[in-house]
């Protein structure tokens, strides 16, 4: 599921944050070190951040600066994988159709 709600509720402090035409991939970066969590972009996710932030929960700042630039995430173990809406999509769908190409076997009980 995308945007695990479960690990924004592990750790959740509040940050004021204001930047000026920053690196994303440094915001996120630096956000996800104030939630103690890992964190891996794909090479898609680009672009620069501008935020005026004031006692805001880190997940939520996250959450709307991934919004902000078309970005969305995937929990994988402890890491917290950014990736784009489109490669996001593309990445569900190939795992859905591998499930459904290789169900799990059947065992019927007597």
């Amino acid at each position: 599921m995308p945007f695990d709600a479960a690990l924004a509720k592990k750790s959740n402090p509040r940050v004021n944050l204001t930047i000026k035409d920053a690196d994303v991939r440094d915001v996120l970066t630096f956000l996800a070190k104030q939630a103690r969590t890992n964190i891996v972009m794909t090479q898609s996710v680009t672009g620069n951040v501008t935020v005026s932030l004031k006692e805001v929960p880190v997940w939520s700042a996250m959450r709307a600066i991934m919004r902000a630039h078309g970005l969305d995430s995937l929990k994988r173990g402890n890491v917290l994988v950014v990736m784009t809406d489109a490669e996001l999509a593309k990445r569900l769908q190939a795992e859905r159709r591998k499930r459904e190409a290789n169900p799990p076997p059947v065992r019927i009980l007597p």
